[in-house]
């Protein structure tokens, strides 16, 4: 059977989420280190071309202790400098503001960059791509930074985007934030062929023996799958290593070469793992978005 009617099985597309709630929501998250990201901003074109600069915070859904009137200074790869300042009249407690409201007083100052919450933990996402963008952290009286899980210095972009496809150990405990649960597969995947599959549509594929793709196979998939026949894109079809693990790779060049007219808005990634013989799907990932700006 080919990969491709394999993954489509019947071509039975479910539109809407309702299924989403049963895929692991950590297959297809590393980037960078980053191991909770589930989506990345790319920049198409300039001389800041790739991933935009990501300063991964805490996930403590409230941040503690952020002292009035102190802050920290963000610089950026033009040279131009930002101070954010926390003052107790923006908060009613300011040692325990809430996730949300740190972001947006941060926004509130900030230009150069963006705090923004993704997955549960918050970023700093710098404008610019490419590994001549940076941000670089600066704490001020008060350990700011510390408390928002900030680190100081110098952080930069990426020309490529770099995926750690990674199989987790546990889900995420539901859609009602229950706690996680250990995942029954426990290793049994290591070794196992995997790919990466790739679409613009919302849908759902039933892939059969359980599993869902969380999205509808389109022109995108089939442009895609072919490239990755092709040798085009590096680590997209493997084989999982003893930890489950494996790298891909989506280099500017290979993109150029892909969508000769342009890039899509949006494409959206996911891991598909089989069986050793190819014979069945047996893990399939929540999605992993890249979104495309000018």
């Amino acid at each position: 059977m080919s990969i491709r009617k394999l993954i489509t099985g019947t071509a039975t597309l479910m539109l809407g989420g309702a299924l989403l709630a049963n895929h692991v929501p950590a297959a297809l998250s590393s980037i960078f280190g980053s191991e909770v990201l589930t989506n990345v901003t790319y920049v198409t074109s300039g001389p800041q071309q790739g991933v935009v600069v990501y300063v991964k915070g805490h996930d403590h859904e409230i941040v503690h202790h952020l002292h009035g009137s102190y802050g920290f200074d963000v610089s950026d790869h033009t040279g131009a400098t930002e101070n954010v300042t926390f003052a107790e009249f923006q908060f009613p407690d300011i040692h325990n503001v809430p996730q949300q409201d740190a972001v947006d007083a941060i926004n509130e100052q900030l230009t150069i960059a963006e705090a923004v919450v993704l997955n549960g933990h918050i970023f700093l996402r710098g404008t610019a791509g490419g590994d001549g963008a940076s941000l670089t952290l600066t704490d001020q009286v008060g350990g700011v930074l510390g408390n928002l899980g900030l680190d100081p210095g110098t952080h930069t972009g990426a020309t490529d985007i770099r995926l750690t496809v990674s199989i987790p150990a546990e889900d995420d405990g539901g859609p009602d934030g229950g706690h996680p649960h250990e995942l029954d597969h426990a290793g049994a995947l290591a070794f196992h062929p995997y790919l990466i599959v790739a679409s613009t549509s919302d849908g759902m594929i039933d892939a059969g023996n359980g599993h869902h793709v969380p999205f509808a196979w389109d022109a995108t998939s089939e442009h895609v799958l072919r490239a990755t026949e092709a040798g085009l894109v590096d680590g997209f079809f493997g084989w999982l290593d003893g930890n489950e693990d494996a790298e891909a790779v989506l280099s500017a060049e290979t993109l150029a070469q892909m969508w000769p007219q342009g890039l899509p808005e949006r494409v959206e990634l996911a891991l598909v793992v089989f069986s050793p013989d190819l014979g069945q799907v047996e893990f399939v990932s929540q999605v992993f978005g890249v979104d495309f700006v000018d």
